[in-house]
């Protein structure tokens, strides 16, 4: 390892601003640095990571992408309950329903039911309840 970098020589070797040096490391996409306070010192690795971040993002990436492709497995990920199927139905243009798709058959029948007498509903013209002269 190279002698430890201050912020200012890891921005410029970097090419990176030291405020989004900052905000990165908010985001979890950069370790801090070693030592911290006014006297806070990086190293190679805070290079390396900087530049597999900007590799990402002239890919395009979001930086929420980018954290997953750096850390696919981060602990935050894991207290995500498992993603649930839904079924999209459109009742009208302005109007769409989301149910959960793993319903049983006798509930789905409901909510179809419901969703067709609602869709009936919107359809209709509303009451003219005053005219114009």
């Amino acid at each position: 390892m190279k002698e430890p970098f201050k912020l200012a020589d890891l921005a410029r070797i970097s090419g990176t601003p030291p405020r989004t040096i900052r905000f990165y490391i908010a985001r979890g996409l950069l370790q801090g640095p070693a030592q911290a306070g006014r006297n806070a010192i990086y190293g190679d690795e805070h290079v390396k990571r900087l530049a597999e971040v900007a590799k990402f993002k002239a890919q395009g990436l979001t930086l929420e992408e980018i954290g997953y492709a750096l850390e696919p497995r981060r602990a935050s990920d894991q207290d995500l309950p498992s993603p649930t199927p839904v079924a999209n139905y459109a009742i009208s243009p302005d109007v769409t329903v989301l149910v959960r798709a793993d319903l049983p058959p006798w509930r789905m029948r409901q909510v179809r039911r419901i969703l067709a007498e609602l869709r009936a509903q919107l359809g209709k013209e509303p009451a003219n309840e005053s005219e114009e002269s």
